[in-house]
Parts: C-alpha cells; structure tokens; sequence
C-alpha cells in the first residue's frame, strides 16, 4: 500500500496539502511546485479540503486551500493514462497547469504518448499540455 501503487500518491497529496494548510505557501506566495500522477488525488479533494480548512475556519489562511493550491501547483500526467483522472484534473487545475510526462521506467513512454495524443481538448491545449507549460514555468527557450 506504501508504494507507486496508491501510498506515494496520498503521501504526495498530502504534503502539499500540509505546505497548504500550514501557510507556507502564503508566506512563499512566489513559489512554484510540480507534483505528478495527475495531481497526487488532488483534484478530487479540493473542494472538500475548502470545505474543511479554508479561510474562516480557526486556522487563519489568507486564501482558499483550493485556491492556494492552484495558484502555486502544476501537476503532470505523469504514469496516469485515465481519461477520467485526466478531466478530474483538467476541471479542476485547468489547461494551463497540466504538464505532459512520462514514468520511466514505471510505464512505458509509447503509452505516455498516446495517451497524450488521445486527450479530449483543442490542438492549442494539447500543445499547452505537451511542451507549452512546462517552456513558461520553466523558462525555456520557445516560451
């Protein structure tokens, strides 16, 4: 269960959760993080983790975890070739906060591609997905 098979994913989750809820994030508003596996469960959670710990509640947060988490979080495709893991993701991070990336060596890179080449949404989001996110947040050259 502590594995690549669910435990790394909710351990992934929930530290970035944890740098949330604490406020480091809001007191490190110009840092930026790249998780993978689709979002470490993250985009199903966020609006119960709202729900539960955002501002109003005793905690003192200076904005909605939800909100702090999309405003500092990019996530990757990383080894998930689920269409319905990737439209959980993609409604609740967005197009412009999905990076495209292989598992190597957990899966193989020929699924990765087809998996991306598959994905239901424009040519100009398959292209943010692909490589355009990723030269913008990483300042690569063709940004």
């Amino acid at each position: 269960m502590s594995n690549a098979g669910f435990g790394w994913h909710a351990e992934t989750g929930r530290h970035i959760l944890r740098l949330a809820v604490s406020g480091a994030l809001d007191r490190n508003p110009d840092l930026k993080l790249i998780i993978g596996h689709m979002g470490e469960l993250l985009p199903m959670m966020l609006q119960r983790v709202d729900a539960m710990f955002g501002p109003g509640t005793a905690i003192g947060l200076k904005r909605d975890v939800s909100q702090t988490i999309l405003d500092q979080v990019w996530i990757t495709t990383s080894g998930f070739f689920d269409q319905s893991a990737f439209l959980a993701a993609l409604t609740a991070f967005g197009a412009d906060r999905i990076l495209f990336s292989i598992d190597y060596p957990y899966s193989p890179n020929d699924e990765a591609t087809a998996f991306l080449n598959s994905l239901p949404v424009s040519p100009a989001d398959r292209a943010r997905i692909a490589h355009g996110n990723a030269d913008a947040l990483l300042g690569l050259s063709g940004a």
